[in-house]
């Protein structure tokens, strides 16, 4: 199985194929989230850094590195812990900076409101990239839910 370390800018670093613990829990409703232990080594202190992203090859879900700890034991040695997160919590950090009035279908309301707080963020400078240029977050198309439908089926994210 192949781990895939990417940088800020969304690009390569290096691959991870041997480690003594995997945990990556996808989660429908919550934000899934993965643990990495792998041996204490230079290229992996180099390859793991906080705000960096983890892909595996069988995954849709990536993860963001938001903890990363060294453990030291006689008799099993170094090990580096590294913990993610789903990159869906990105949409949680994201700010709404305009007044939003609103009346309609809430699916319309809120592929609205992430338009203006994940896509169309020019002015300020806070929009998410692919090093291509293009968005790394898009909408699909309009599904007509009706009120109480989840968030997560709104907008894709792609690399």
């Amino acid at each position: 199985m192949k781990i895939t370390i990417r940088n800020r800018n969304l690009e390569i670093v290096g691959f991870v194929f041997a480690f003594e613990s995997l945990i990556w829990a996808e989660r429908y409703i919550q934000n899934g989230d993965c643990e990495i232990y792998v041996p204490v080594e230079k290229n992996s202190l180099d390859l793991f850094k906080i705000g960096y992203y983890i892909e595996k090859e069988d995954s849709d879900m990536i993860c963001v590195i938001r903890k990363i700890e060294i453990t030291t034991d006689a008799e099993s040695g170094d090990y580096i812990a590294v913990y993610g997160i789903d990159i869906r919590c990105l949409a949680e950090q994201r700010i709404v900076w305009n007044i939003t009035n609103f009346s309609g279908i809430a699916e319309t309301f809120f592929r609205n409101l992430i338009y203006d707080s994940m896509i169309e963020q020019v002015n300020s400078g806070r929009r998410m990239l692919k090093p291509d240029g293009t968005n790394l977050i898009g909408i699909g198309t309009s599904r007509g839910y009706p009120v109480g439908f989840s968030l997560t089926s709104v907008f894709t994210i792609s690399l």
